[in-house]
């Protein structure tokens, strides 16, 4: 049995943890491979405030099949084994289908659903209120809105978020909105003992955020730079901005990579996005990925139609994690 809402509610702070899909050279989920670095890496953060994510799109959820989804989320959830809070990513495009997988994640003992807005057709104001009232009512465990308008074209904005924060069960708020005076009037909107809100773009936007009192942050860093960022953290609540900044521009390298690999390569067919990596999409799984591999995580390839990096660029990378003084194996 998972958190009660309230408890979830309450854990949401730290870093949330992108736990990614680790692929066998057979395109197959690799099971033990992720059930392996997951245990050490709970090992590891002992002590840290730590949320697991699991099954969202950073794992590639959307190139899984229903049965691949469900044997990633249940091995997740038991190599957590409640030692920190574990949410999975319930959302797809229809408000039943998404009862559906949250009842799963409800079932197997995750903590809390997060739920991206529906995508395809955008709703209307009143179609999302029902979607995540439904939602409320027939699940037991925290829901986690998913507001990021990049993957669903949607975006609730702050009035309309503090009612949904009314809502029986929903209790988090992963906002990827790209603009601090935003992300600050829904901090000041949005009553703590409804919703713990967080900024799902990552400690770049986190750096700001913290000035009003942001909980955390959503981060690749715990794959290949973890004392990086829990420091990035820390610093933010004890309001050490220059520490922080600091170590923001020490890891800043990585990151140029999400602008870099796609500006080497013709016509990708981006629109404009709201996530500071842009058109870099295609890119920020496998270079996450690439990063896992070189400090002796198995990371492997992503799945058609993401786009892997070259040898020259994987090169590129392990002299990036190098400088940035990552324990880099390979």
């Amino acid at each position: 049995m998972g958190m009660k809402p309230n408890e979830l509610r309450d854990s949401l702070k730290g870093i949330v943890h992108l736990v990614m899909t680790p692929f066998n050279d057979k395109n197959e989920v690799d099971v033990p491979a992720l059930k392996g670095y997951l245990e050490k890496q709970v090992e590891m953060f002992k002590g840290e405030d730590v949320v697991f994510l699991i099954g969202g799109s950073t794992a590639e959820f959307y190139a899984m099949t229903d049965e691949e989804f469900k044997v990633c989320a249940k091995t997740c959830v038991e190599a957590v084994d409640g030692k920190f809070p574990t949410i999975v990513g319930t959302g797809r495009g229809g408000t039943d289908y998404t009862l559906e997988v949250s009842k799963f994640a409800q079932d197997i003992g995750a903590d809390g659903a997060m739920v991206v807005n529906p995508y395809y057709h955008a709703p209307t104001i009143d179609g999302l209120y029902r979607h995540y009232e439904i939602l409320g009512n027939e699940l037991d465990i925290g829901i986690v809105i998913y507001n990021n308008p990049s993957t669903s074209s949607v975006w609730i904005d702050p009035a309309s978020m503090v009612k949904m924060s009314k809502i029986p069960n929903v209790v988090g708020l992963k906002e990827n909105i790209g603009c601090i005076k935003t992300l600050y009037r829904i901090n000041k909107l949005i009553d703590p003992k409804d919703m713990a809100v967080f900024t799902g773009i990552g400690h770049d936007m986190y750096q700001y955020a913290s000035l009003f009192g942001c909980k955390g942050f959503v981060s690749e860093l715990l794959h290949f730079a973890p004392e990086i960022g829990f420091e990035i953290y820390k610093s933010g609540q004890e309001k050490d901005f220059i520490k922080m900044q600091a170590l923001c521009e020490k890891v800043d390298p990585f990151f140029e990579m999400f602008g870099k690999c796609p500006s080497r390569r013709p016509g990708i067919p981006s629109t404009s996005s709201f996530m500071n990596i842009g058109a870099g999409t295609p890119f920020y799984q496998s270079i996450i990925k690439t990063a896992m591999d070189l400090v002796g995580l198995p990371g492997g390839k992503v799945r058609e139609p993401m786009e892997n990096l070259t040898s020259e660029e994987v090169d590129e990378m392990r002299e990036i994690l190098i400088n940035i003084g990552c324990k880099v194996v390979k």
